[in-house]
């Protein structure tokens, strides 16, 4: 009979966590060595929020991740707009996390809750909005109203020259502007890299008078965060593009 390694204790209320707590938390985790040693670098002051996505993409089930997402959600009030009295009533409208198609493309699982407009999402995650509630939008795919997503930030093409068609590759498409914002609601340190991180949100986008132009995500000088829309020629070197597996 072979010695069977316990699994460590699991916080339910993870984000609610100290620093050291979390350091702690890691240290029983089996993850990868480079992934371990992030947990120490200095300029990363949400150790929570790097935690949280070494868990998602090693799949750690016994955290209860579509809970934890979903109370998230509810927390930021997305659950009350759509009507629902409860977050037991919320919860039970969210689905199950599918597998990983491709972990070493993909390192975060996200609750896509697609069921209120862009606007009112911006609204209720204090994310400024540059556009009228009534501006037609650009989607790439008829998706379900609600589902788990294994998306990638976009940091993987940070600075990286070349077309969209290079950036965005087969089995995966660009993540729209409220997947983004759903990923922005789980780790609200989503944009802050050193130099920071503009996430462009390829999957909505709008017409202008100068042509096609894409939702981007970014923290604004003041270091608020504001969502707007940019043509491929506007987006500077610190534009990364999301995507998701599809």
């Amino acid at each position: 009979m072979t010695d069977e390694k316990k699994p460590p204790p699991v916080p339910f209320e993870f984000d609610r966590m100290t620093d050291a707590e979390a350091i702690e938390f890691v240290k029983q985790l089996d993850l990868p060595r480079e992934a371990f040693a992030l947990a120490y670098t200095p300029s990363l002051t949400k150790i929570r929020d790097l935690t949280l996505t070494l868990i998602g993409r090693m799949e750690f089930s016994r955290l209860n991740e579509r809970n934890r997402q979903a109370e998230v959600l509810w927390e930021a009030g997305i659950g009350r707009e759509l009507g629902y009295s409860g977050i037991q009533a919320y919860l039970a409208t969210i689905p199950e996390p599918r597998p990983n198609p491709d972990p070493k493309r993909f390192d975060r699982l996200v609750l896509a809750d697609r069921r209120l407009q862009l606007h009112q999402m911006c609204r209720l995650l204090n994310v400024a909005y540059h556009l009228n509630a009534a501006a037609p939008l650009l989607q790439d795919a008829d998706l379900p109203p609600v589902e788990f997503i294994w998306c990638q930030d976009g940091r993987r093409d940070h600075y990286r020259s070349g077309t969209i068609d290079e950036r965005i590759t087969d089995g995966e498409r660009g993540m729209s502007a409220v997947e983004g914002l759903c990923l922005y609601a789980q780790q609200r340190t989503v944009l802050h890299l050193p130099d920071n991180l503009d996430m462009a949100l390829r999957g909505t986008r709008r017409t202008t008078v100068i042509g096609e132009a894409t939702a981007v995500m970014r923290r604004g000088v003041s270091g608020c965060t504001d969502l707007d829309f940019y043509s491929l020629m506007q987006m500077g070197p610190l534009c990364g593009f999301a995507t998701c597996a599809t």
